[in-house]
Order: structure tokens, then C-alpha cells, then sequence
């Protein structure tokens, strides 16, 4: 074929030229560094904030060069295609590609597994390619009827705490829900808190699982988790694999016919187990099923490719979630402060207070994930995680390490994190943090830490120039990242033309509420900010253990004033609209679920209340239309977390009120400002 060109140097000139033009115009969007800047700073609280940005500002310039290197291939590919007919010039003379024609899709995977030469989905303008195939399914399956979740009795927990060695007194631990609790046991190093029979978490080791990073992984993990779960009365059949989203490793109870019974990806794991350094299981989370068979007859199941296409259907708006994971920080290593024993010394740490089930009886407290003794007057009326400061020794009987105060009161000092460089000097380690200033560590690091140390992180307290360190880690140049959920997950990437801006999230209410709804675009950071508290607190009275949140979700905010209804509240005409739900089962027998959806008073959102009674079932009749109901809150429901209402009467306002069903077509007008 006739060359298009004049000669080879042209063309060479012509490629050269290009690159330069495209390597001149390349600059990362700012919307995209701050939100970027923004999003990993919040993966590393309680890391100080101006020290998180200075260290991405430097790594801007890195991650602008691989987006450089991303749009030159693409560049170089649309040259090479464009050698015959020569390519006419667009703006800024870049080469534009002929308007028949794809760009070969660029995918990128971990393994760097090369790209396919056809197949693949087409799904938004662009290929997508499945790192593994489909797998086969059967063509039909049993369907099993998920039992509710009946909250343990006193009898039924301690039964359970008793299959882990532990008994004596009871206490009461917040539960997984808000405003629910469960019942708590502990030796001082062992803990169980129990909500209901498969429903429950066990800590082998309360201050190793506080201060613990991750879960370990071990290469006999399916050994040590089965011979733990034999030895503790666990015989249900089951499989276990690593828990990708969560870390650690997750046990999957099988059915009678042998599949994995599971939750959604997103939501509760059956039983998660992790494994400490030493290969011995630290923590297990158990959420397991019970259920019963639907019937003896199996129904028919759409294949994977089938359940695939409809996932790639943008027409189909529910039943799908699509989210981004990258994966987990690898590669850290720490270096924790090991307290001296039986010296007498000032801590400081967040405290925590889980009252007994017989008030008569002293709360157990916490440093830290340590049991504190001694000298802990007025520790049970602090908030939750309140960052104290304590004088006393640390003492070891029976193998159980306790913290004996002396004296106590709430820290001056916030903890803080900071990123910098540390180094030795004239007997000294000194840290200078990326703001310049420079400080003494106190006291001296442990003698494996290497130094000088760069890019490091530093948690600890800071008093004028002294900074009295308790963790030192490498995470700022670990690999990995962290994750993302929500959201739509897959589109072609905007590489030109004018850039969209991140979404800006819902402001968060900063008043005194008990209860906050998570937004679009939140974040635990962002939720605890706007609400005066830490990420731990956050956490810690939510009951949860990963940073994982989802839009919807409802969380408690500790330290502040409900604006839902007491126990023992009286409801006076409280106007919402009514919503039934009528569960049949398989027997022919039905339970019929009321809730009223109302609005307090100044609040931004609703709330709901479980309503019980005698006569409620003329309400059926007012389906989704206000009611008005009297009566006294009587406890709070552990399953939905709202409060359950003794109904005395109720009325209805409206009780002409009709719903008018409109027919008729609708067409999509798509309106442009002047």
C-alpha cells in the first residue's frame, strides 16, 4: 500500500509532535486532586490533616504522569491507526481518531493478564472482561424461609459463654442496632457479647483485638478455624474462604442439599473468623441463619450468564448493587509502645464503661481494650470513648493483664496523628513533621525500627515540643489502598473534553440528634466532624468493625439526645402514614407487621414506630394513608430499632381520603438554559 506520508522522517516528526502537544495540555483536574486528596486522607484518621495533604500533594505529580502515560498509549494507538488516510488536526493539534472507529479497550489487572483478542461485553459504551468466567449453576434449587431472630434470654447467653470458658458476671454491651443491647461477659482478657444464639462476637484477646490492624492470614487457616469451632460446639456444616471484603476468613454455613448459604455481598457476613500473628483465632463474629425449608418442591433458577445480562441492563433499576473495591493496605508493618509491667506509669487512651446487668453491681471498664481496676470512680458516667489520662501500673494474673489506676481524669492532650520523618540524634529521636516543625519522641522507639525513617506515621499524644508515641507504622507508603461502596461502578473514562465534578454530599445536620440517616456521599470522617466526636466513638457505638457504611443506614451519634421517643413515653395524636406488611407462611398462618412512618418535630428526616395492640386490624384498611395513634412507648425493637408502641386508640383523619390512579403516556422533554 502507497505510504501516506512523504517519508519516514515526516511521519516521525508528526508522532514526536503529538506527544509533546498531549504531554503540555496533560494536567490533573483540580475537583479530582482535592476530592482524591480528601477521600485518602479519610481512609488514614486520625492522621493530622495538614500533614495528609502535604504528603498527596507530593504524590500528584506521580499519579498525573500515569494518567499522562494512559492518554499517550491511546494517543499512539489512534497515530498508528491513522497512518492511511493521514489524520486531520483537531484542537490543540491533537490527532483525533476517524469517527467509525474504537479505541482497543485498555484493561488493567493485577496480574497484568493479557487483554482479549475478542468476547467480552459491551456495557456503556465500552468492553468489559471477566477476570474468570461465569461459573456453571444448577437449573434449579430449594428455597428455605428465614426464621426472625429471637434475642437470647439470660439463660440462653450465659449457656453460650460457658461453651467459651467464660461465666461469673453479666454485663450490658450495646448491640449491633441501635438502641439495642446485648448482653456482655468477660474474664478481663476473653469477652462474649451475645444478642441472640447465632448471633453473637467472641474476642480472644480484648487488647491485642483493639490495637490489632487487620486480620492475619495463616496457610492452615481451614485447620485452626475447624478444630476452634469442633471445640466449641460448633458441628454444622460448612466451608470457609477468605473474606475478600472484609479480611480475615469467612465460614459459610451449607445447606441440606450443599450450597453455601450467604448474605449480599454488602451486608452481614454468616461468621467471620481472625486469626491472630501466632496463627490462633483472635475475633469471631457469628450472624449465622436459622431457617426452614419452603416446601419439598425445588424451583427453577436462571443461569449466571442470565442473572449477568440482567445486571448489565441499565434499564433494570433495582436488584443490583454496583460499587468500586481496590484492595486492602498491604505491606505494614508497626511498631507498638510495649508498656512496662509493674512500673508505675500515664497512659492515656479512650475509656469505656459496660454497666452490669445487676446495678448493684461495678461497671467494666476499659483503656484501650485493656481492663482497667483500682481507682476507676466516675469512669462508668463518662460518654463512650472518652480519651482520658491515667495514672497506675500494669499488673498480670492468671495470664490476664490489667491496668491498676491510681488516679484518672479526662486528657488535656487530644490524640493526634502525624506523618513526617524520624531520626537519631545526639541520643534523642527527633521527628520532624511535613509542616517543619520538629519534635522529641518520647519515650525511645524500639531498637528494630529503622532510622532515619521517611514518609512515617506517628500516633500518640503531643505536649508542647514532647510527642509521647503509642503506634508507628509504614501505612503512608504501604501498598494498597482502601475501598469505596455505592455508587455506579462502571462507566468509559472521560479522557477529554470538559470535567465533571465530584458530587457535593448532603450537609450533615450538626445538631444534637441521637440518630443520623447516612447520605449519598458521607463518610464515617465526614459524620463524626459534623457531629463533635471521633471515628472510634462512631464506631465504637455502632457496633461496627470495618469503615464500611451505606446509604440509608441509620447510625447512633453517642453522647447526644434522641429525638426519638423514651421508654415510658406517652404518645399523644401523633399523625404518620401507616404501613402494613402480612407474612404468610408455608402452614398458612400470617403475622402482620404495623408501622407508623412519621416526622418529628424539627427533624430532617422520619422515623418509625412498631406499633402493637388489640383491634388493629381495621388498619389494614389504611394502607400507605394517615393515622393518628395514642398510647406509651414500651421498649425498643432489637431486629429494627425503632420504638414499639402500646396503641390505647387511634383515628383517622381522613377516612374519606382515596387514592386516584392516573392513566394516560408520558414523553421526555430534555430543556437547555439560553
Amino acid at each position: 500500500m502507497k505510504d501516506q506520508f512523504t517519508n519516514n522522517t515526516e511521519r516521525d516528526e508528526i508522532v514526536s509532535e503529538t506527544l509533546k502537544s498531549v504531554a503540555q495540555n496533560i494536567e490533573v483536574n483540580p475537583t479530582f486532586k482535592a476530592e482524591l486528596e480528601k477521600q485518602l486522607m479519610e481512609a488514614h484518621q486520625p492522621a493530622n490533616v495538614n500533614s495528609i495533604f502535604s504528603a498527596f500533594n507530593r504524590a500528584m505529580p506521580t499519579l498525573g504522569w500515569i494518567a499522562a502515560l494512559a492518554v499517550m498509549a491511546l494517543v499512539l494507538n489512534w497515530v498508528i491507526r491513522s497512518i492511511a488516510p493521514p489524520p486531520m488536526p483537531a484542537a490543540n493539534e491533537t490527532l483525533t481518531p476517524s469517527a467509525q472507529e474504537t479505541p482497543t479497550p485498555i484493561v488493567v489487572t493485577e496480574n497484568a493478564t493479557p487483554i482479549p483478542d475478542s468476547g467480552g461485553y459491551d456495557w456503556r459504551g465500552t468492553k468489559l472482561y471477566l477476570a474468570q468466567s461465569l461459573p456453571e449453576s444448577p437449573t434449579e434449587a430449594n428455597v428455605y424461609l428465614l426464621k426472625e431472630d429471637q434475642r437470647a434470654t439470660v439463660e440462653e447467653a450465659r449457656a453460650l459463654a460457658q461453651r467459651f470458658g467464660l461465666d461469673g458476671e453479666i454485663y450490658q454491651a450495646p448491640g449491633q442496632l441501635p438502641n439495642a443491647t446485648n448482653y456482655f461477659f468477660t474474664d478481663g482478657k476473653q469477652s462474649l457479647s451475645v444478642n441472640s444464639n447465632p448471633y453473637f462476637t467472641y474476642i480472644a484477646d480484648m487488647a491485642k483485638a483493639y490495637n490489632n490492624t487487620g486480620a492475619t492470614t495463616n496457610p492452615n487457616a481451614e485447620t485452626i478455624i475447624n478444630d476452634f469451632l469442633q471445640s466449641h460446639g460448633f458441628d454444622f456444616p460448612h466451608k470457609i474462604e477468605p473474606a475478600e471484603l472484609y479480611g480475615g476468613y469467612v465460614v459459610e454455613p451449607l445447606s441440606p442439599d450443599g450450597f453455601p448459604m450467604r448474605y449480599e455481598f454488602f451486608s452481614s457476613r454468616p461468621m467471620r473468623v481472625a486469626l491472630d500473628e501466632n496463627g490462633q483465632v483472635l475475633r469471631l463474629e457469628s450472624n449465622l441463619m436459622d431457617y426452614e425449608s419452603f416446601g419439598a418442591q425445588p424451583y427453577g433458577i436462571i443461569t449466571a450468564e442470565e442473572a449477568f445480562q440482567k445486571m448489565m441492563d441499565d434499564s433494570i433499576t433495582g436488584g443490583k448493587i454496583e460499587s468500586a473495591l481496590s484492595s486492602s493496605i498491604t505491606g505494614i508493618k508497626e511498631w507498638r509502645y510495649a508498656y512496662p509491667a509493674n512500673e508505675t506509669i500515664t497512659i492515656y487512651g479512650y475509656a469505656y464503661s459496660t454497666p452490669a446487668l445487676d446495678s448493684a453491681q461495678p461497671a467494666f471498664i476499659q483503656i484501650d481494650g485493656y481492663t482497667a481496676t483500682g481507682n476507676t470512680n466516675g469512669m462508668d458516667a463518662l460518654q463512650p470513648n472518652t480519651f482520658v489520662e491515667a495514672t497506675g501500673q500494669f499488673i498480670t494474673e492468671n495470664g490476664i493483664e490489667r491496668f491498676n489506676i491510681e488516679s484518672w481524669k479526662p486528657s488535656e492532650f487530644p490524640q493526634d496523628g502525624l506523618v513526617g520523618t524520624l531520626r537519631r540524634e545526639n541520643g534523642q529521636v527527633l521527628f520532624q513533621t511535613e509542616q517543619g516543625e520538629e519534635l522529641t519522641i518520647q519515650p525511645d522507639v524500639p531498637a528494630n525500627l529503622p532510622l532515619p525513617f521517611e514518609n512515617v506515621f506517628v500516633l500518640g499524644v503531643r505536649k508542647g515540643d514532647i510527642y509521647e508515641w503509642t503506634l508507628i507504622d509504614n501505612r503512608m507508603s504501604a501498598g494498597g489502598g482502601g475501598g469505596g461502596g455505592g455508587g455506579l461502578g462502571f462507566y468509559k473514562l472521560n479522557l477529554s473534553g470538559t470535567p465533571v465534578p465530584f458530587p457535593t454530599a448532603t450537609p450533615i445536620p450538626s445538631s444534637g440528634e441521637g440518630n443520623y440517616t447516612v447520605q449519598e456521599g458521607d463518610t464515617l470522617t465526614s459524620i463524626a466532624q459534623a457531629h463533635g466526636i471521633t471515628v472510634d466513638q462512631l464506631m465504637q457505638a455502632n457496633g461496627l468493625n470495618d469503615p464500611m457504611i451505606f446509604i440509608d443506614q441509620r447510625l447512633v451519634i453517642p453522647g447526644a439526645q434522641s429525638i426519638q421517643p423514651a421508654v415510658g413515653q406517652r404518645i399523644e395524636g401523633q399523625r404518620g402514614l401507616m404501613n402494613i406488611t402480612i407474612y404468610k407462611r408455608p402452614n398458612g398462618n400470617q403475622r402482620v407487621e404495623y408501622i407508623l412512618n412519621y416526622l418529628p418535630e424539627n427533624a430532617p428526616y422520619s422515623y418509625m414506630m412498631l406499633l402493637e395492640g388489640e383491634n388493629l386490624q381495621a388498619l389494614q384498611a389504611y394502607q400507605n394513608r394517615p393515622v393518628e395513634i395514642w398510647g406509651t412507648v414500651d421498649r425498643y425493637d432489637d431486629r429494627y430499632a425503632m420504638p414499639v408502641i402500646k396503641v390505647e386508640r387511634f383515628e383517622i383523619p381522613f377516612p374519606d381520603l382515596q387514592f386516584q390512579i392516573m392513566r394516560g403516556t408520558q414523553k421526555i422533554i430534555r430543556l437547555y438554559p439560553k
